[in-house]
C-alpha cells in the first residue's frame, strides 16, 4: 500500500476557541471530501502535527501521475490551507510498509515515521510558511548571463547608477539570473518585495523562458501585493504578469 500526505499542520493543542473550532473543521473536511480516486482522508496525529493523508494501492502510480490526480491532490491541500496554516508536501507517494513492527497493525506507520524523523525541520518550515501563499512575477529580461564572461566585482565608492548595474551583474554570474532581474527587484518591484517574508528569483529556462520573481507573503496582503504590481507595471518589461496566489511550494525544502 502506498500513501499520500497532503498537507501537515499543527495537531490542534487543546479543546477550546478557535483550536475547537480548526479541530472540529479538520474532522468535517476528512469526513466529506474525497482524495485522489475517491479515497477517504485520514488524520494521522504524530509529534504534534496533523497529517491529512490518503491511502492507494502499490501499483497505482506506475503508469504515471495524471493532471486529475494533481488537481485534486492541490484541492485538498488548499482545503486544508483555508482551515489552518499548514505545510504543503510535494506528490510523494510512500510506503505505508515501513518494516517496523508496527507496520503489521499500522497503515499510517509509515506516515508516522516520515514525520518523526522530520520533525524539527518540518516545525520550522511550518513556522516559516504557514498562514502564506506564494505569487510569482514573470518577466522578459532577456536571457541568462554568460557563465564565460563574469564581470568585474562591484568597487565600494564608484557612482550609485554605475555600482549598482555591477553588483546585479556580479549577483546575476553567481546565480544564473539576468542582471535586469535584479535592478528590477531593486528598483520598481521594491515596494512589492517589500511585503514578502522570502523572495526567490529565478533565470530562463528551456521549459520557461522567462524570468520569474517568486514572493512568499501572508495570504491577507495578496490584493496589496497586487495593487502596488500595477503601479510599477509601467516601469516594467511589456507582458510583465503576476500569478496567484498558490500554496508556497516553491519555499518549501
Amino acid at each position: 500500500m502506498l500513501t499520500l500526505i497532503y498537507a501537515i499542520t499543527d495537531a490542534a493543542p487543546a479543546a477550546t476557541g478557535t483550536s475547537a473550532e480548526r479541530t472540529s473543521s479538520l474532522e468535517s473536511l476528512r469526513a466529506t471530501a474525497r482524495g485522489i480516486d475517491g479515497a477517504p482522508l485520514s488524520i494521522v496525529i504524530e509529534a504534534g502535527f496533523a497529517a491529512i493523508i490518503s491511502h492507494h494501492a502499490d501499483d497505482r502510480f506506475a503508469a504515471g501521475v495524471r493532471i486529475e490526480d494533481l488537481r485534486t491532490f492541490e484541492h485538498v491541500a488548499a482545503a486544508v490551507a483555508a482551515i489552518s496554516p499548514m505545510l504543503p508536501v510535494r506528490f510523494a507517494p510512500i510506503p505505508a510498509n515501513d518494516g517496523s513492527a508496527l507496520a503489521a497493525t499500522d497503515p499510517a506507520a509509515g506516515v508516522r515515521r516520515f514525520i518523526a524523523c522530520r520533525a524539527d525541520h518540518l516545525r520550522t518550515q511550518l513556522a516559516e510558511v504557514g498562514g502564506m501563499v506564494s505569487v510569482s512575477i514573470h518577466l522578459d529580461v532577456g536571457p541568462p548571463p554568460s557563465a564565460h564572461k563574469p564581470p568585474a566585482a562591484p568597487v565600494a565608492g564608484a557612482a550609485g547608477g554605475s555600482y549598482l548595474r555591477a553588483r546585479a551583474e556580479a549577483y546575476a554570474a553567481r546565480d544564473g539570473v539576468p542582471a535586469a532581474l535584479h535592478t528590477l527587484v531593486a528598483g520598481p518591484l521594491a515596494e512589492v518585495k517589500a511585503h514578502a517574508r522570502k523572495t526567490r528569483l529565478e533565470g530562463p529556462r528551456s521549459a520557461m523562458p522567462l524570468s520569474s520573481v517568486h514572493l512568499l507573503i501572508p495570504a491577507s496582503r495578496f490584493e496589496t501585493v497586487r495593487e502596488l504590481f500595477e503601479v510599477a507595471r509601467p516601469k516594467l518589461p511589456d507582458g510583465a504578469v503576476i500569478l496567484g496566489p498558490t500554496l508556497p511550494h516553491a519555499f518549501v525544502a
